[in-house]
């Protein structure tokens, strides 16, 4: 990780940065009085500075190229910012001020900040355990009991000056008889992220995501709760809503009321016993975790789009995402080509081996191409109920193929080899197959 940080780039903007918020603290009541009526002052440590258009610009730049580097998860701009003044006060109340030792200073703490592993807690609508079911694990989340939470915070918070309880209503933290509560959900996440403060609660969520379809697509025997093709999920984290409070008015005639809760999946003992095998939690770490141009990292940017498709309430913004989530799945690096083409060639060879269906289904993913096509070009929203249907089936279908036959270890450009050799009528016979059925 510090590697990343040995970059000409980011010490020249440093040194600048340096240099200018240094020249523009505050060493003076006028001095003082002419940042406020700038606008540009800012306060920290007892520190006082003029922060005028230079140095906000060297500011930027810090903080553009540390983003650069260390990406947008690890990269938060918000906390770059902080941290980056943090550390000027920090060497400035020093003595001297060393433009050296500021900015080692500031990619070791940098460094430390991104490499932090946090544990995000998050509500949980979408997951609900049998009494039998203690919690359930996929990779780096745990679906858990409120309560076990609160029961672990309870044997290391030795501080009277606030507590975890169960929510009795919103989740979240509250103030109660002048004493801070965390009230936490029935069924809670708790999800392990490497992510800066600023994005820690985003990565999960998507890990989240990438999590629920992989879970969706691997056990066979969900009851009757889990969301059929069409229908709505449940949004993993926020609390979901029966009804949309509308009343349709007709000149006299009123519609109002109807209730439908979004689809959510209860855990027993049957789906928790293939979840638990330990060739499924291996291949779950290849997905969750996946090694970077592997298989398994497209499938995971897929798996998270397929949830975010059934989550999704809009028939337009099904099909986008249920699309985005095919072209994570099947497009290719090839910058020359055709994408449409390669797509529905490449997603008949996985469908089947019989070449005269492999061309009546590209031919279905061209036609549903063209409203996402018009959707993203023109803004259309021209999108048919059974259009969005349909490229949900398509996409979980593809999915569900790859996450079987695939060793999801292996690199992609190997897959997209094996596609492109058999869309010439040859059948499908991944040169990295899974190991297991």
């Amino acid at each position: 990780m510090a590697s990343k940080l040995n970059d000409s780039l980011l010490n020249e903007a440093l040194a600048n940065f340096g240099r200018l918020a240094v020249a523009g603290a505050c060493r003076s009541e006028e001095d003082l009085r002419a940042a406020m009526q700038g606008g540009g002052f800012r306060l920290l440590q007892g520190l006082s500075f003029n922060v005028g258009t230079d140095v906000s610009k060297a500011q930027q730049d810090v903080i553009d190229r540390c983003v650069r580097l260390l990406g947008p998860r690890l990269g938060a701009e918000k906390d770059v910012e902080n941290l980056l003044w943090g550390t000027l006060a920090n060497e400035m109340l020093q003595g001297e001020f060393s433009e050296s030792s500021f900015s080692a200073s500031f990619k070791r703490d940098l460094t430390s900040n991104a490499e932090v592993v946090r544990r995000v807690i998050a509500p949980n609508y979408l997951f609900r355990l049998e009494p039998d079911v203690t919690e359930l694990a996929v990779g780096p989340i745990i679906v858990r009991r409120g309560s076990a939470i609160i029961s672990e915070v309870e044997t290391w918070n030795n501080n009277s000056k606030w507590r975890m309880v169960p929510a009795d209503g919103e989740p979240g933290l509250a103030v109660v008889n002048g004493l801070p509560e965390i009230a936490v959900t029935t069924f809670c996440f708790d999800v392990s992220v490497q992510a800066a403060q600023q994005n820690a609660d985003e990565e999960a969520f998507w890990l989240i995501d990438v999590a629920a379809s992989l879970l969706r697509l691997s056990v066979p025997d969900w009851q009757s709760f889990a969301p059929a093709i069409g229908q709505i999920e449940a949004t993993a984290v926020v609390p979901p809503r029966g009804s949309t409070g509308t009343v349709k008015i007709v000149e006299t005639n009123v519609q109002a009321g109807g209730w439908q809760l979004p689809g959510f999946y209860m855990v027993g003992l049957a789906q928790a016993a293939p979840i638990t095998d330990p060739e499924f939690q291996q291949r779950a770490q290849q997905v969750l975790n996946p090694k970077a141009g592997s298989i398994g990292e497209r499938a995971a940017q897929a798996l998270g789009w397929l949830t975010r498709g059934r989550q999704s309430v809009e028939r337009a913004q099904r099909l986008l995402f249920f699309f985005t989530a095919i072209e994570a799945l099947l497009s290719s690096d090839d910058k020359n080509a055709p994408v449409i083409q390669t797509i529905a060639r490449h997603a008949g060879v996985i469908w089947t081996n019989d070449v005269s269906d492999r061309a009546k289904l590209a031919d279905a993913i061209k036609k549903l191409y063209a409203a996402r096509s018009a959707l993203v070009h023109a803004g259309s929203r021209q999108v048919s109920r059974s259009e969005a249907d349909s490229i949900q089936y398509f996409s979980e279908g593809l999915a569900f193929r790859i996450l079987k036959e695939t060793d999801l270890s292996a690199p992609y450009k190997d897959l997209v080899a094996d596609l492109s050799a058999a869309s010439h009528g040859l059948p499908w016979e991944p040169q990295h197959a899974a190991t297991t059925p």
